[in-house]
């Protein structure tokens, strides 16, 4: 129905696509072939969309271990080159599961995910439930919302120079804008363990327009840039500590990339 997302590991490249399947290529796009170990997963008829469908919309890597995230399905993990997989989602809450309902092995709505590029099994997760982190590739989970104005939203960006971690919070699932109006980017210098206000430039006046998963990108180079669904593009060159907004008006931004 939809491709979500690419990612080249070498000469393969991995494809997440609607309605959640996972397909590789080993020459460059020509032919493609199915990851039945997730596609066919033991759990699939258990699996449900989210408000943007049933997506596969991150891939990650590191030799023959693979991660790939399925909203409103979870986080799963091979260990095994894509053969065999298993969902990751301990310490994560499920979105209406009540308190003294038994943890289901999938149903987290999983918003974007970013992992350390100098040590894969550190990995920050947004999701619709809150933010996360995971220091044993997600084997466990653990909230790092200390100083987030809220703790829902669609980014998380790991920046490779600086190591700073950048998300966009918005009011709530139900309000998908800045908490107050205020569109703000956060950042974080200690891994998640707190998050503060990045940088200046940001306009007073309330901004009620959102930022989606795919809408924020840099060069690991202390440039990056974020489209909102009202239209608008924001920049900063310098790891966000200024942020300044182009003079351009598109349609909705879905998605952004920074190019070297």
């Amino acid at each position: 129905e939809q491709i979500w997302t690419f990612h080249t590991d070498g000469n393969r490249v991995w494809a997440g696509v609607a309605h959640a399947g996972l397909f590789t290529s080993d020459d460059e796009g020509i032919t493609w072939s199915p990851i039945e170990g997730l596609n066919e997963h033991r759990t699939r008829d258990e699996w449900q969309p989210g408000f943007g469908g049933l997506c596969a919309h991150r891939v990650m890597t590191d030799g023959d271990t693979q991660w790939v995230s399925i909203s409103a399905v979870g986080v799963f993990r091979s260990d095994d080159g894509g053969s065999t997989w298993a969902p990751k989602n301990d310490g994560v809450d499920a979105v209406g599961l009540p308190e003294d309902a038994e943890r289901p092995e999938v149903g987290y709505c999983v918003h974007c995910v970013a992992h350390d590029p100098d040590d894969r099994s550190r990995i920050w997760r947004q999701d619709h439930s809150g933010v996360y982190r995971t220091l044993d590739g997600g084997d466990s989970w653990e909230r790092i919302e200390e100083g987030l104005p809220a703790n829902f939203g669609f980014v998380m960006w790991r920046d490779a120079a600086s190591r700073r971690l950048f998300t966009i919070p918005l009011e709530a699932d139900a309000n998908r804008v800045p908490v107050d109006g205020a569109l703000r980017v956060y950042r974080s210098d200690d891994d998640g363990d707190s998050w503060q206000a990045s940088g200046t430039g940001w306009v007073d006046s309330p901004q009620f327009t959102g930022v989606l998963r795919g809408a924020f990108d840099g060069d690991n180079e202390g440039m990056f840039c974020f489209g909102t669904t009202g239209g608008k593009l924001w920049l900063t060159r310098d790891n966000g500590d200024s942020w300044a907004e182009l003079e351009a008006a598109f349609p909705r931004i879905g998605a952004v990339r920074v190019l070297e």
